[in-house]
């Protein structure tokens, strides 16, 4: 992709990168259960925009990962429950 490509048609790649670092993270206990997770740090960490961060937290909610504690901000489920 290149630099100069609009964010939007960034943003799916973006989101992407993002949930898969986070489900790796959550998966092999890098996170552990109870680990709160903002858009806003993810933005900040990853370098992404806040609409990737907010998809890649959306599947991981699907995903029965996390759990939502506001728009913003989600907490690491505990897995033993799912």
């Amino acid at each position: 992709m290149s630099v100069d490509e609009p964010e939007e048609s960034r943003e799916p790649s973006q989101a992407r990168h993002v949930h898969a670092f986070l489900r790796t993270a959550i998966i092999f206990g890098g996170l552990a259960a109870g680990t709160a997770i903002s858009v806003a740090a993810l933005v900040r960490r990853h370098r992404v925009s806040a609409n990737a961060a907010r998809d890649a937290l959306l599947r991981l909610e699907d995903e029965g990962l996390v759990d939502r504690e506001s728009p913003d901000e989600v907490v690491v489920s505990d897995r033993s429950e799912h």
